[in-house]
């Protein structure tokens, strides 16, 4: 069974570190041991041809790839945040939808199921760099931190209106801050005197309360729980628990830190008998070349009968 570490979790935190040059130009992660496993599941299966949703399709990097070097194959893209749709290269269909919607589409091939179901957790090194996201704790930018305009509420409508105990929650669960409640303390009482609306004002309490060092698992925290990471994760696991699984389906999760990882496990615990489970981690040599991908782990979860 696999155990929650809170300190690999605290490593695997990779919010943008702006000084290293390297990570602002986005890598698709993993994407050979992608490829490998898609050209295998067409192989073993004997499939003409592949149906696949790309449930989080971003800028379509992953997607691209597998277009260029698997034959018929057909892919449908989605993808919450309506900025990454707009920008997608114009071989790629798709739609503007959470993934955990993905059950509602139908395939390019007008079928009810997708025979690979491609999701990758991790955030576009776009929308940290695009400052309307309000994703980049080193800026004085807006307190927003969603990636779609159609989330209800920012980061900064958290910090001014939730309780101390739903703060302290968001810190510790998120964030695994120890000082969660003396965070959510001051937090309230200096919203009694100026509104959180920028970077710099979470910033200043943080150094204040001799928590500098913690400035990217607060901001982090933050991010998880405006944008329900780890909510809409298990939703979109239970959806997929909830279909009639078909055999000869491939499912491939890309997860970036253990509690992402942990929700997955406890998805296959639950399909043991019928489905099998492998964990990729990226090379070293891709791991020189994006740094971020250190903390990646790929989910391989196919049919025990393929």
């Amino acid at each position: 069974m696999f155990k929650f570490s809170r300190l690999k979790f605290l490593k695997s935190l990779d919010i943008l570190q702006e000084d290293n040059p390297i990570l602002k130009k986005h890598y698709p992660v993993m994407h050979k041991e992608i490829l490998e496993r898609v050209l295998a599941f067409q192989k073993k299966t004997l499939k003409n041809s592949i149906d696949m949703v790309d449930c989080t399709i971003g800028t379509g990097a992953h997607s691209q790839i597998l277009l260029e070097h698997v034959k018929n194959l057909k892919i449908l893209g989605l993808d919450i945040d309506e900025r990454m749709i707009k920008n997608l290269p114009q071989n790629i269909t798709a739609k503007q939808d959470n993934f955990i919607n993905f059950y509602k589409h139908r395939t390019l091939s007008d079928t009810k199921y997708f025979d690979i179901i491609f999701a990758d957790l991790g955030y576009n090194i776009n929308q940290v760099y695009d400052e309307s996201y309000g994703l980049s704790y080193k800026k004085n930018s807006l307190l927003d931190m969603r990636y779609s305009q159609s989330i209800q509420y920012t980061a900064a409508d958290l910090l001014n209106n939730r309780s101390q105990q739903e703060l302290r929650e968001i810190f510790y669960n998120y964030g695994n801050i120890h000082k969660a409640n003396q965070l959510a303390k001051i937090i309230i009482d200096n919203r009694q005197k100026e509104k959180f609306e920028r970077a710099n004002q979470m910033i200043d309490i943080l150094n204040e309360l001799s928590m500098g060092d913690q400035i990217m698992k607060t901001f982090q925290a933050l991010r998880i729980a405006v944008n329900q990471e780890i909510n809409n994760l298990n939703l979109f696991l239970e959806k997929v628990q909830s279909q009639q699984i078909v055999d000869k389906q491939l499912i491939l999760i890309i997860t970036f830190h253990s509690l992402e990882a942990e929700s997955v496990q406890k998805f296959i615990m639950k399909f043991k008998k019928q489905f099998s489970m492998k964990t990729i981690k990226p090379s070293e040599d891709e791991i020189k070349e994006n740094p971020r991908s250190r903390s990646a782990l790929l989910f391989e979860i196919i049919n025990k009968s393929i």
